[in-house]
């Protein structure tokens, strides 16, 4: 599936480094040799994404709704998409398993990723604390299902597979990857809105939402579990207040998820600079 070059280039890599995290392989290679690995893997992606709407050809699935809460069956899609970004990261790469998931930014330090979410949307929960009432909107498996499954869910597949891949592996330009994801990402999220206006409101709002969260990812160095922790702590707070059924939730909400994701911004911008400073060695006093 992938190129000779690009295999050849990952086998080298990976024997001298041990890892997959450098950002610029595919441009150092002619673009035409990664059309067939962009196509393929924006195919994958797309079936991910529409991943709701295939299950929902078999009856069984249909019946699922029926028989159980709405987060099984979607739990159940959820758990499927995590499983194709994998098996396709491994087969665009030739890698196992163990790689294609650090290929995926989940090798990366979850420790400072979680510590980015917390701490980057301290502004949603503070504003939500001082404003709004406590109170769940659905059971704490339907909480997990959306605070937590769902949103890890779509940053494997929107981020690490469709956005790192595309940029990482295909040649394709950052710019274009980040928009191109993002667009299906808001477009995925359309189907809650009542009407027209509230539709291209949620396309807008979630759009511009997948593009910040895909630039968090390439800025913390392909650690997954910064944008993926931002995204949690930001829906569990907007799950556990009385905020609204969508991401449309007034100016006020809006105000404070705007704080947050220029907050997150600032902090995964001070992060690169010091990661990527270069060292710099004092020779000894009287050396």
């Amino acid at each position: 599936m992938a190129a000779p070059a690009a295999e050849a280039h990952f086998v080298r890599r990976t024997a001298e480094e041990g890892v997959t995290s450098d950002p610029e392989p595919a441009r150092r290679h002619a673009a035409a040799a990664y059309l067939p690995l962009a196509v393929a893997v924006f195919v994958v992606f797309l079936v991910g994404d529409r991943l709701q709407e295939l299950l929902r050809l078999f009856p069984f699935y249909q019946q699922l709704y029926h028989r159980f809460a709405f987060y099984v069956p979607e739990g159940g899609k959820s758990l499927l998409q995590i499983a194709l970004c994998v098996l396709a990261a491994r087969w665009v790469t030739r890698a196992t398993y163990a790689q294609a998931l650090r290929e995926l930014g989940l090798g990366a330090s979850w420790r400072r990723g979680i510590a980015f979410g917390v701490l980057a949307s301290a502004p949603m929960l503070l504003g939500f604390v001082a404003t709004m009432p406590f109170g769940r909107h659905g059971t704490i498996l339907q909480i997990a299902y959306l605070a937590l499954l769902a949103p890890f869910a779509e940053e494997v597949l929107y981020r690490a597979f469709a956005c790192g891949l595309l940029y990482r592996r295909a040649g394709v330009p950052l710019w274009l990857a980040i928009a191109a994801t993002a667009v299906v990402f808001g477009y995925g999220h359309i189907d809650k809105g009542q009407s027209p206006v509230q539709q291209i409101q949620l396309l807008v709002l979630t759009g511009t939402g997948g593009a910040f969260f895909a630039w968090f990812y390439v800025r913390s160095g392909f650690n997954l579990w910064a944008p993926f922790a931002l995204h949690v702590a930001m829906n569990l707070w907007w799950e556990l207040f009385e905020v609204g059924k969508t991401a449309i939730g007034g100016w006020y909400p809006f105000a404070l998820q705007a704080v947050t994701m220029l907050l997150a911004l600032v902090l995964v911008e001070h992060a690169h600079r010091r990661r990527t400073a270069p060292t710099t060695n004092v020779a000894p006093a009287g050396a």
